[in-house]
């Protein structure tokens, strides 16, 4: 845990995982899941990137050959707080937006960089999915408005930015790939408005069953119990 806030008792969870190539040289990678409100530690580290996978009924871990932190150093962080096992002493904190989820991940980074100053003068990457379209960036600003020296990358995977851009964004790229049809892309085109996900974009999302509603290319990376319907598309 790092205190971000004393007064509040508000506290982030994180993991953090070193590289197993190049631990004192590879870069850094901050990585936060989207929601808001997901777990970097259930989502991130035990169901998409991290060293290893539990087994169904969780007893034993399997080793994922897709690891990050086989070129990187990885840590995952729980934010904001409520999310996890983050925690905060004060109720009202239950209530959170966007800039105050930001200023808390960046005086978390400040006061790990404290604790782990031999991570300083690594190349330092924030990364996420989903909602962490808004995190990520989000977090930049907050970093390059105090230190423009600390943040030098920030990718998002599936990231989610806007609602009528993005929901657009997946029904073309669906087309692109040959998840729909024309003229399913064709009707959806001419009938949404893609400010909100209405019945014919539902039903699409319905109809693909088991592929993961954001852009199923974006899975390049196999999960257990999800592969055989994201194989096709990745």
């Amino acid at each position: 845990y790092i205190t971000v806030d004393e007064e509040a008792g508000r506290a982030l969870f994180y993991v953090f995982v070193q590289s197993t190539s190049r631990p004192r040289t590879d870069p850094l990678v901050l990585w936060l899941n989207g929601g808001p409100g997901c777990s970097s530690l259930g989502g991130g580290f035990l169901a998409e990137l991290g060293p290893f996978y539990p087994t169904p009924g969780g007893k034993q871990l399997i080793p994922n050959q897709f690891a990050w932190n086989s070129v990187a150093n990885v840590l995952y962080l729980e934010s904001p707080a409520m999310v996890g096992f983050s925690y905060s002493n004060t109720s009202a904190d239950a209530r959170v937006g966007d800039r105050r989820t930001a200023a808390d991940s960046r005086e978390f980074l400040l006061r790990w960089f404290d604790r782990f100053p031999q991570y300083r003068s690594h190349k330092f990457w924030l990364s996420g999915e989903s909602y962490a379209g808004h995190y990520v960036p989000d977090l930049a600003d907050e970093i390059l408005r105090g230190n423009r020296r600390l943040c030098r990358h920030g990718p998002a995977g599936n990231a989610w930015s806007d609602a009528t851009m993005d929901n657009r964004a997946a029904v073309d790229f669906w087309w692109s790939h040959g998840v729909t049809s024309g003229e399913a892309t064709n009707g959806m085109a001419s009938t949404c408005d893609f400010s909100k996900v209405g019945p014919l974009l539902a039903e699409e999302v319905r109809r693909q069953g088991g592929v993961d509603p954001p852009p199923p290319a974006a899975a390049a990376l196999p999960q257990p119990g999800l592969s055989r319907q994201r194989g096709d598309w990745s």
